[in-house]
């Protein structure tokens, strides 16, 4: 994305849908995220048919959320500009191989013309497996077509940036900081790391976990959960529990994108841990799905750690 001094983006309703759950862990994640959106130097648009689903029936329909979501709710809904659904541009968006409102909302972009689409999924967003695997690699990619200049029979080649809402605003913090040159010291090895993990499933999922240490050190625990990743999020958390006092985790995201590369390909687990009132984002790609996840859970508890000076 090149340094401008507004960028101009079309936001997704999913954004803030999402902050009305009922569940109050996932509620504060998102409500957090609509808070650093709020503070960006960004001038926000939606398609008209969008702003109602985010705003409106969230007002009218009295949807709720905490006092928090409810103040950044109205301060996000002040800095959105609300664009129309025309017939050219239902035209222009039946080129696009996406689902309708995905579509529709590229071909706005486009037309307004617009810099970048932040959304939770980018993903849905490209019809290439090229696309998909950007995505996954980076939280973004850029998707470019031919549009008409206005009042002229000429069509020139546009771009624009589909980002998923963390490596936007990732993106646009590293923009707005100053640039410091630091003397950085070479990273410490992490805490933790996997070294064997059994699961069962069946009725009833359990999960055997060896959590080596940095020293040498091993440490084994078992647990059930209501599924096999539930299982491994319960053992790993009893290993570390046995060694050290931490704040209570929640897991409150764990997503799974679309994997490209056939059957044989990695597939990759994203999650997203509360502890002590932070929010720790973390991957990790394996062959095997269940320990995509345990390696991912293992990176989120060493993020802590270093967090709470532990690491």
């Amino acid at each position: 994305m090149s340094q401008r001094s507004c960028i101009s983006a079309l936001i997704t309703p999913n954004i803030f849908q999402n902050a009305l759950s009922r569940n109050p862990d996932n509620s504060d994640y998102c409500t957090e995220w609509l808070r650093r959106l709020a503070a960006l130097s960004v001038r926000w648009y939606m398609l008209q048919s969008d702003f109602d689903q985010a705003f409106t029936f969230w007002r009218v329909y009295q949807l709720g959320g905490s006092a928090e979501c409810q103040a950044i709710y109205q301060v996000m809904e002040s800095k959105i500009h609300t664009l129309p659904i025309t017939e050219d541009l239902l035209e222009f968006a039946g080129q696009f191989k996406l689902n309708f409102n995905d579509a529709l909302r590229l071909a706005c972009a486009f037309v307004a013309p617009l810099d970048v689409i932040v959304t939770w999924e980018a993903y849905q967003f490209t019809e290439s497996a090229r696309g998909r695997q950007t995505v996954q690699k980076y939280g973004y990619f850029n998707r470019s077509t031919e549009t008409l200049l206005a009042d002229e029979n000429e069509a020139i080649l546009s771009s624009i940036a589909i980002y998923g809402l963390s490596a936007f605003i990732r993106e646009m913090s590293q923009q707005e900081l100053p640039q410091v040159s630091l003397q950085v010291s070479p990273p410490a090895q992490p805490m933790f790391h996997l070294r064997e993990l059994e699961v069962h499933s069946g009725l009833e999922c359990t999960a055997t976990v060896c959590l080596g240490t940095r020293e040498g050190g091993c440490f084994q625990e078992s647990a059930a959960g209501a599924t096999p990743c539930d299982a491994i999020y319960r053992t790993i958390d009893r290993c570390v529990d046995a060694c050290l006092e931490l704040p209570v985790r929640r897991m409150v995201d764990f997503s799974v994108p679309p994997t490209v590369g056939g059957a044989a390909a990695e597939a990759e687990a994203m999650i997203t841990v509360m502890c002590d009132r932070r929010y720790f984002e973390t991957s990790a790609a394996h062959i095997n799905m269940m320990h995509s996840f345990a390696h991912a859970y293992v990176s989120a508890i060493n993020q802590i750690l270093i967090s709470l000076d532990l690491g």
